[in-house]
């Protein structure tokens, strides 16, 4: 199921957003590490083992009473390198067939492999010890999916450059839809959801909280069926502020090439309006323990590609840089390109 390819980088291809994230993007940063730190800010509820601690959720499930195959029974726990770090090295695929062996020997620990679904791709990286990540967009509708997802709200925009469409999150049959898809992202063996476009649009009448309490209430029905998986935001700063109990790791695109302001290259924090914010709100989830995976588009073997690992890992930040379309063998933390 699913297309092609996953939807990335859309700050290059949206210069509207970027303005837009321009004027929203002073979140707080005083805020955003003292209702980190508290770990409670949005109410709901997490299980006990993440709630408010700097460490990544814990694997606790157990054999459940649960009928075989339907997600839950489980004869054992799975432990993966790389949880109980602040920065496990992070990878991701996305187009074509992905060389799910060469994978599991590069050395990486939480890898991103596309849409749900690919059964033997993540029992191989699962038998390596590696997280597999399943995509899921959480905010956007393609039409191949429209069917399938049974979303019936309201449409609020159209993403052209992708073709896809911006749904009301809050509509509770998109949230069903959301939970469908990570259990069956946990079924055919994934054990983590990098959910896309995590910063979503506020329908009219909902405020920006309404829609953060709707991510916050998916989160916590998936955990609630598999409380081993683990979730990564693309650019959910918002979310994080109000939920970082929910929050396991945040991703971002071209925070250090910083393509809308050339003169911060390699210093985010030189740009006052987009990504200085940013780098802030990312320093701040990463001082509680929250891994931070940037990702970077050039050859993974040039000379930028070295400035660019040596600028991100240098902060603390886990650095990924590949292709825009995430279909070669990138560079990785403590992962050579071409593995």
């Amino acid at each position: 199921m699913g297309l092609p390819f996953s939807p990335r980088n859309k700050e290059r291809k949206e210069p509207t957003l970027i303005r837009k994230e321009r004027l929203t993007a002073a979140l707080s940063l005083a805020s955003l590490i003292s209702l980190a730190t508290a770990c409670g800010g949005g109410g709901g509820g997490a299980p006990s083992s993440c709630g408010g601690t700097a460490a990544p959720c814990e694997t606790t499930a157990a054999a459940d009473a649960g009928a075989p195959g339907d997600g839950r029974a489980q004869s054992a726990v799975t432990k993966f390198r790389g949880d109980d770090s602040p920065m496990p090295s992070f990878g991701g695929w996305a187009r074509g067939g992905l060389p799910a062996e060469a994978v599991a020997r590069a050395g990486f620990e939480w890898f991103e492999t596309g849409y749900p679904g690919d059964t033997q791709t993540n029992e191989i990286l699962a038998n390596a010890g590696v997280r597999p990540f399943a995509y899921v967009n959480l905010a956007e509708l393609a039409g191949q999916l429209r069917a399938a997802s049974g979303y019936s709200g309201d449409i609020l925009r159209t993403n052209g450059d992708w073709g896809l469409e911006l749904v009301d999150v809050t509509h509770p049959s998109w949230q069903d839809w959301l939970v469908r898809r990570a259990d069956e992202a946990y079924r055919t063996g994934s054990r983590g959801i990098k959910w896309d476009a995590a910063t979503p649009d506020v329908p009219p009448g909902k405020t920006r909280a309404d829609v953060n309490d709707a991510i916050a209430s998916v989160m916590q029905r998936i955990l609630d069926q598999h409380p081993d998986m683990k979730f990564i935001f693309n650019q959910g700063f918002e979310f994080a502020l109000a939920y970082p109990q929910y929050v396991h790791g945040m991703e971002t695109e071209g925070l250090f090439s910083t393509s809308s302001y050339p003169a911060a290259y390699l210093r985010p924090w030189e740009d006052p309006w987009y990504w200085g914010p940013q780098f802030q709100q990312m320093k701040a989830l990463k001082e509680r323990g929250v891994p931070v995976f940037v990702a970077e588009y050039a050859d993974p073997s040039s000379d930028r590609a070295r400035e660019l690992y040596d600028a991100i890992s240098a902060q603390g930040f886990v650095p990924y840089i590949t292709s825009e379309s995430w279909d070669i063998r990138g560079w990785g933390y403590n992962v050579k390109p071409g593995w």
